[in-house]
């Protein structure tokens, strides 16, 4: 099996009683801080990995991302991804906020899949349709996890065995999620599943980002680039529509910057039956690229996000579910889903497929790099 029942302890512990445990480490450049307690009978722990000019806080329930700080450009460190006010919230809130998704992460047609030329049903749980792994997905999971402290970095992986059957996959799922956190402002989300039956893995994060450091409630004055020339349309409950779009001179087409603003206020009306974008983009450039094939940027804090993957498409989701006066607000952060299409979708030069095959090892990663915009920008 891949996966192992991690434990992790270390000393010294300078808090201890029966409902919360606090260990704190500090080694190298950065200080990790575990905080165990009970959640609905459950012990979860957060995982806060410090450096003088940035944080990262992990959560084992759906092995999420609950809060990223970073320096603006006068050194001011301030959140920059949309979370829940307390961790309670993840566990009766399915807001998917930084969780990690899947089985399979979209939207799945009738909730059915031919597989080797059987018909599998997955659990519908959108109305007829199969929605990020169903209802019991990796967001909604408690995860075993452990922690690897190197000279430049620290990494953290969770691991789970999903059992056969679960939101109607097959195979027993052996999972790994681990987030590696680089001193240099770099975060590398890194998937590795192996299964005993031929099954399906489609796994993506989920974070919203707001690079105002919550300024601003919406992304409204975010700037967005992508390096691709097609993306998927939606039908009326969001599956995509095929052929791809060549998105040339669409509003689409993020090959120049382009300010959110105008996507929110576009005509297009993939863009209003959507009240922002939740479109499927193909990547096309390759992880190996020197240039990064995402960049999201906010001029005046400065922050920039530039973004590496193995995976051929990102789907970019603009939060047009938040209510205006809510908290997280409408249109209040940008999820960069990176992952596969279904079907149709893997044409342009995408992966044949999302099977993950008996005993095979399948892994796909995507990296977050941070920096700051030139004082000229």
């Amino acid at each position: 099996m891949l996966i192992v029942d991690f434990s992790y302890s270390a000393k010294p512990l300078i808090e201890k009683n029966l409902e919360r445990l606090v260990t704190i480490i500090k080694k190298q450049e950065f200080v990790v801080e575990i905080i165990e307690e009970m959640y609905e009978c459950e012990k979860l722990s957060t995982i806060k990995i410090s450096k003088s000019d940035f944080s990262v806080e992990l959560f084992s329930y759906g092995a999420s991302i609950t809060e990223l700080c970073l320096p603006d450009r006068t050194g001011k460190l301030e959140n920059i991804v949309l979370n829940f006010s307390n961790k309670q919230s993840y566990l009766t809130e399915r807001g998917f906020l930084g969780a990690s998704v899947g089985r399979c992460a979209g939207r799945i047609a009738g909730g059915e899949y031919l597989l080797n030329g059987q018909r599998l049903d997955l659990e519908k749980n959108e109305g007829e349709n199969h929605l990020h792994g169903g209802n019991k997905g990796f967001d909604t999971t408690h995860w075993i996890y452990e922690v690897v402290e190197e000279e430049t970095a620290v990494t953290v992986t969770f691991s789970h065995t999903f059992e056969d059957g679960e939101g109607g996959y097959p195979g027993n799922l052996a999972m790994e999620i681990s987030y590696t956190v680089f001193a240099d402002q770099r975060i590398k989300i890194c998937y590795r599943g192996v299964a005993d039956k031929d099954t399906l893995l489609n796994p993506t994060n989920h974070t919203y980002f707001n690079l105002s450091g919550g300024r601003e409630k919406n992304v409204a004055n975010h700037y967005l680039k992508i390096s691709s020339d097609y993306y998927a349309s939606l039908n009326q409950v969001h599956l995509p529509v095929y052929p791809l779009i060549d998105s040339t001179g669409t509003d689409f087409d993020f090959n120049e910057t382009a300010r959110l603003t105008s996507v929110f206020e576009s005509e297009n009306h993939q863009i209003v039956q959507e009240n922002g974008l939740n479109h499927p983009i193909f990547l096309k450039e390759v992880a190996d690229a020197q240039s990064a094939p995402i960049t999201l940027c906010h001029p005046e804090s400065g922050r920039q996000l530039r973004i590496k993957t193995t995976n051929s498409y990102v789907i970019c989701y603009t939060g047009n579910h938040f209510e205006t006066s809510g908290d997280p607000a409408f249109h209040g952060g940008i999820a960069l889903e990176t992952q596969e299409l279904y079907e149709e979708g893997m044409a342009l030069g995408g992966k044949s497929s999302v099977v993950l095959e008996k005993g095979e090892i399948v892994s796909s990663w995507t990296e977050w790099s941070f920096d700051l915009l030139d004082d000229s920008v």
